[in-house]
C-alpha cells in the first residue's frame, strides 16, 4: 500500500467519524426534545380530562337521590 492511499484512506475514516459524531449528538438533541414534548402532551392531556369534567359537571349536574313525594 502506497502512503497516499493510507492517507486518503484515513482522511476518509475521519470524515465518517465527524460525521458519526454530529449525528449522535443530533440524536441526543432529538431524544432530549421527545422526551420534553412527551411530558408536555402528558400534561395536556391531564389539563383537557380536568376541563372535560368540570364542563360535563356544569352541563350535566348531579341529580339528588331518592324519591319524590308524590
Amino acid at each position: 500500500m502506497d502512503i497516499d492511499a493510507v492517507v486518503s484512506s484515513l482522511a476518509e475514516r475521519d470524515k465518517w467519524l465527524r460525521r458519526l459524531s454530529v449525528l449522535r449528538q443530533s440524536l441526543g438533541e432529538v431524544r432530549a426534545k421527545r422526551t420534553r414534548w412527551q411530558a408536555r402532551l402528558k400534561r395536556l392531556e391531564g389539563d383537557l380530562r380536568r376541563v372535560t369534567d368540570y364542563s360535563e359537571s356544569i352541563l350535566d349536574p348531579p341529580r339528588p337521590s331518592g324519591r319524590r313525594a308524590g
